[in-house]
Order: C-alpha cells, then structure tokens, then sequence
C-alpha cells in the first residue's frame, strides 16, 4: 500500500503521530498506519494489543482473518492439534528453568563485560545481572527495569501453557509418534 500523506512526526521523540492528524482521506491507509506504525497499538511499536506477558494464549490471533495464513491454518482441526501438541511438548521439555537458565547464565557471562563497557545502556551494570533471577530487580538509570525476572517469566508461561485448557486438555501422546 502506497500513502499519499506524509506522516506527521513529533519533532522531539520522533514518534509518528496518531493517524487523526494526517489528513489522508483513505481508511484503509489510517488503519495500516495505526495497527503497524505506531507504538503501543499493537503493531511493531512498544506493548499493544496481544503483545507480551505470560497470559498470552497459545491460539492468540487465530481467530483474527487479518492474520489470513494462521487463520486458516488454524481453522483445520487436525493441524490445529498438531500445533497445540508442539506447543506443549515444547512448554514441557523445554520452556523450564533447568533447561533453559544454564543457557541464560552461558549467554549472559559470554555479553557481561561487553554490557559493563557500554556507554548508552538504559539500565546499570547490576540490573543486568540481576534481571535473570531476582523479580524487581535495581533500578537502573534511563527507563526502569522489569518488574520481574526472566526466571519468573519463563516459570509462571510454563505454568500457564500447561493449565490452559487448550493445552490442558490435549491427549498425550510424544511428538515423534505423531503422524505429520
């Protein structure tokens, strides 16, 4: 799609400002600006709609028609269980503590004395190293840090994939002994 306006941008954050202010007349062209342009409304921009946390459902968007291919994908019972048992083996064998946190610790020793030499970080050298386990870590400088540890994350996003029904109600059955 080709906009004929250009975006207005606010001359001290260098956001692009809500679609209201351009005065392009095409719907459509205010509504691809507003979902992928502009932070916080779901797009590629910061939080939004359907963006982060723990609690986001394994079939997030799998109802929405703008997204045509998992829409479609999804609509199809056989491949729809076929993707909820590859995200439980997943979320089983893999999105735990034990297997992914020796990785975390093996990438944050093989980044730390680079993240110590950087002058433009948004957080301290201690937050760095303490948004791995420990929830509300120190704040740094700049914005502040999140509210709770990558453990915690992966922790509580194990915990919910598995008690989702979706996913809870799923027969067991190993992925290598399903049909593709």
């Amino acid at each position: 799609m080709r906009l004929s306006c250009r975006l207005p941008v606010n001359a001290r954050t260098h956001e692009i400002l809500p679609p209201s202010t351009c005065a392009h007349s095409d719907s459509s062209a205010r509504e691809f600006i507003q979902s992928r342009l502009l932070p916080g409304r779901g797009g590629r921009g910061r939080g939004g709609a359907g963006g982060g946390g723990v609690a986001v459902p394994p079939l997030a968007g799998a109802t929405d028609s703008g997204k045509a291919l998992l829409y479609r994908l999804m609509a199809v019972p056989a491949l729809r269980t076929r993707y909820l048992g590859y995200v439980c083996d997943i979320t089983e064998n893999w999105l735990t503590w034990e297997k992914i946190g020796p990785l975390v610790a093996k990438e944050q020793a093989l980044i730390g004395a680079d993240v110590k030499s950087d002058t433009h970080k948004l957080y301290s050298n201690s937050a760095f190293t303490e948004a791995v386990m420990r929830d509300g870590s120190s704040a740094g400088y700049g914005m502040a840090p999140p509210e709770y540890s990558l453990k915690t994350f992966i922790e509580e996003r194990h915990d919910y994939l598995l008690s989702h029904p979706d996913i809870r109600d799923l027969p067991r059955t190993p992925v290598a002994a399903r049909k593709p």
